[in-house]
Order: structure tokens, then sequence, then C-alpha cells
């Protein structure tokens, strides 16, 4: 595809002439620079370690100096009058002072080489993150995308793929066919994706890597606020012939039944007086299928993993705020935020109670937010380095959060916005798994984080922010790390520390 991109842009900036106009028709360039800025400690494991205190194995220093750019353009434009074309590239693979990709060794500070070499160069490192075509109206009624695409809004709680404000910037998307048909009183949304394929077309050519996702989302218009309701299926498919068991032993993975998920919900979203309201409420139903280990390795005096379970977990996420003008001295906007996500008792029960979203973008706080789900830089996931595991909060799976803050604008600086937060998160329960959780001790508490942004509003294009937090382990990761990593003498649960400055242009 891009290959064809560029030899496409290369006739219509050869041929003159009107044949030349009519290749890229009614071409339109828009996109985003962003640059992202973190410096931060103890985030990947909570703890502070002395320079030249203990050896080889603890003397590491969990600190992060990094700025990040990344370069999104979108090109759109008519192949037909009624089949619209549209193109995302992107270019955000190099941490400034480096030459290579992020997550490799990055040589010597310097320009970067204009080749397409994949470790180092320019051409090799630009994405194609859209090539999608929409047919207008098809069977007279149906708008129709067809291609890779994003989907849904940017921290939604079950399904969102598109550009991230991760730690690396990073975006997803799906290959998807899109329809949508709208009227005086619904908009309608369907979806057929493709979110992982296994290495070979052919038939049992490793089909456990195989997932689809596919349903629909409805507005219903006319109504005092805007509400959605949705239900999402997503299918992995089992690597397993058919007729073997949910799991074959000794096999991680080799089911021969396929892990079946939906989610189901309802959306409200309402404005009125200066004050706002959000509720979200979603369902699971559905059959796991695909326990992560093998279940004759997974016996131990607790018991046995399930070979198969029923995905029974909800979840509840509320918001709400209100904006209070205050006249010559500016205006004041409190906000609360609560979520509450089931998590799964026993892996050992035919039953999971953990809720599961497609995709979710759900990454409430500052510091959290940041290091939440990246997959560019998954090692720094926030306590990723702890005993206790990542302790991030992306979704609402086995978490109870809850969040207030408020938001200042000056009126002799209207550009300027500036924030305080508090969070709160929690484990809903504590699992009980085939892999003993003893070090835990039933501590649930994850941490508590507070901070403060100030973002400058340049112009409608034009942002700028700053900030930083604190995030203060609790229970889970005291107990993990205080009470059974006694060999690690430079090992603690210390706060972790970030700050931060992001700008931001749209063109």
């Amino acid at each position: 595809m891009k290959k064809l991109l560029g030899t496409t842009l290369a006739v219509a900036l050869l041929v003159p002439g009107p044949a030349s106009a009519e290749i890229l028709k009614n071409l339109k360039v828009s996109g985003s620079l962003d640059i992202q800025t973190t410096s931060s400690r103890n985030a990947h494991d909570f703890t502070t370690r002395g320079d030249t205190i203990g050896g080889a194995a603890i003397t590491g220093q969990d600190r992060i100096g990094s700025v990040v750019t990344r370069l999104m353009a979108d090109l759109k434009w008519d192949l037909l009058d009624d089949v619209h074309s549209l193109v995302t590239l992107r270019k955000n693979d190099r941490a400034w002072g480096g030459t290579g990709n992020l997550g490799t060794a990055q040589g010597a500070a310097g320009g970067q080489s204009v080749n397409g070499v994949a470790a180092t160069g320019v051409l090799g490192n630009v994405y194609l993150d859209r090539a999608a075509v929409t047919i207008d109206k098809l069977f007279g009624h149906v708008d129709t995308t067809l291609g890779r695409q994003y989907y849904g809004d940017a921290g939604d709680l079950v399904f969102y793929a598109g550009p991230k404000d991760h730690y690396g910037l990073y975006v997803t998307a799906l290959d998807a066919a899109r329809f949508d048909i709208a009227n005086d009183w619904m908009a309608f949304s369907g979806l057929a994706a493709k979110t992982a394929q296994s290495g070979s077309l052919a038939p049992g050519g490793g089909g456990a890597a195989d997932t689809n996702v596919r349903g629909f989302d409805i507005l219903w218009k006319s109504l005092p606020m805007k509400a959605h309701t949705y239900v999402w299926n997503r299918v992995i498919q089992g690597a397993g012939q058919l007729g073997v068991a949910p799991l074959n032993a000794g096999a991680a993975g080799a089911s021969g039944m396929n892990d079946n998920l939906w989610v189901y919900g309802v959306k409200l979203r309402g404005e009125a007086m200066g004050g706002w309201l959000g509720l979200d409420i979603a369902a699971n139903s559905g059959e796991m299928r695909n326990p992560a280990t093998a279940a004759a390795a997974a016996c131990t005096v607790r018991g046995c993993e399930a070979n198969s379970s029923n995905y029974i977990g909800k979840a509840f996420l509320f918001d709400a705020g209100y904006n209070a003008e205050l006249g010559s001295l500016g205006a004041l906007a409190p906000w609360v935020n609560f979520g509450y996500g089931t998590g799964r008792s026993s892996d050992m029960e035919a039953r999971n109670e953990g809720f599961q979203a497609i995709a979710s973008d759900y990454r409430p706080g500052i510091m959290n937010r940041r290091f939440s789900g990246s997959t560019l830089q998954a090692a720094q996931n926030l306590g990723n380095g702890s005993a206790a595991g990542t302790i991030a909060t992306n979704g609402l799976n086995n978490r109870v959060v809850y969040g207030f803050g408020v938001n200042v604008t000056p009126a002799a600086w209207e550009k300027l916005t500036v924030g305080g937060q508090f969070w709160h998160y929690n484990l809903q329960r504590v699992t009980d798994t085939t892999a003993a959780l003893a070090a835990q001790r039933g501590a649930k508490h994850l941490g508590s984080e507070y901070g403060l942004t100030a973002d400058w509003k340049h112009s409608e294009n034009v942002m700028f922010g700053v900030g930083g937090s604190v995030f203060q382990p609790g229970g889970v990761v005291k107990q993990a790390i205080g009470n059974t990593n006694t060999a690690a003498i430079n090992t603690g649960n210390n706060p972790a520390t970030m700050a931060f400055a992001d700008f931001s242009i749209k063109f």
C-alpha cells in the first residue's frame, strides 16, 4: 500500500494537465504533531536504590527522561464521485537523542538515515495506520467503509482503536468493514473486524491467533440525553481440531472450541446548565475456552485450573461535573469519577466474573494514564518491574476506582486551565488462582495518585500542557515486596513520581 501511494503521488506530480488532477481529486491533507516529554522515577518497580549499593542484580535505576515525537498525516481524496479514500501515515519511532527505533539500541545522537532499513531508517519506520475506502449509500442507504481504520472514542470503557497518549504515543487500528445508517431517530454503526490473524491462510494454519470482532452501536436521537446501546462479540478461534476438549492437556491454548466473549451495555451522556453526566453499564456473557495454562501443569494444593468457564463480568462507570462561571474570577469546574468492575473469584471454577472489554481505553489518572497498556514500552507499565507485577488500570477488570478534582480557568488568563486531582485504585477482589498468592496476603489496595496539571490553549489547534503526579503504592505492592523479597536487600515500596510537558499541533 505504501508503494502504491508513493506511485500515485509521483504520477500526480509528473503527469501534466487535467489527467493528474483526477488521480487525487479533491485531495485534503490534515494531521497532527505531538511531542511527549516524560521524566519519572520508580514508576517501574516502586524502588529507590542507592547509586553504589548492592550487587549487579539490584543496582539498576528506575529513571525515565525521554522526549518522543509523533507526526501523523491524513490524506483524503475522491476516487469516484461516490467512493472516497483515506490514508494515514505515521512516524514516531525515534526518541530525541537517538537514531534508531524505540526499544532498540539508539546509537549516537544525530540525524536519522533516510533509507529503508527497518532498524534505523526513516522510510523503514513510516507506518500505514489507515488505508480505507468509503462507499456512499451502498444499497441506497448504507455508508460502507472497508479497510484499515479507527473505531470508537478515546477513553471509551469497552472499545476504542486509534491514536493514544500512552508513554511512547503509539496507535492501534482495525482491519474492518463498517456500516453506517442514520435517520431522524437513530444512527446505527455496525462493524466486522479482524484483529489478529495466524501466520498462514491455509486450513489449519495455526488458528489460535485468529481473532474476530463484530457487533453494533446504536445512538438513539431525540432523547434528553445521548443514549447508546451496543452489543459486541469477540471470537478467538481454537487451534485444536473439532471434537478436541476445550483445553488439550499439556498444550496451552490448544482448544477444540472457540473462545466466545459477548459485551453488551448502555452509554448515557448529557449536558445541561453547565453540568455534565456520563454513565456506562456493561455486562459479559459467553464461554472462555483458552486458559493461559495447560490443565495438566496447573494443578496445585489449591486445585486445578478450569478448562472452560463462562464470562459473567459486569462493570459500572460514572462521571459527572459542573462548570461554574464566577464572573470576574473566571471559571471553576469540580468533577468526580467512579468505576466498578467485577473480578474473578477463582480460576478453578467454571465462571469468570472478571469484566472483559473488547479494547478498553479507560485509563484514569495522570501517571496511571501514561504508564498503562503501552505495547511500545511494555516493560515500563506502572509497577511492571515490582514483585507484585503490573498494577496499571486499563479498563475495569477487577477494579474499583474513584477520583475527584477541580479545574480552574482564571478570567485574566482565559487560555490557561489549572487542575488538581486525586485517584484511588483497588482490586474488586483477590483472585484465588493455581499460582499461590500468599505474598499478597489479601491486600486489595493498588495505590493512590495525586497531581497537578496546567494546560495552555494557544489557539484552537495548538495546545501545551505540563504537570506532575505522585503514585503511592498500596498494600498489594507493599505486601508482595516488603514481606517476601527479603533476598533483595535494596528493594522497597517507595512512591513513584512523574513530571511531563506535552505539545500538540493539529493542522
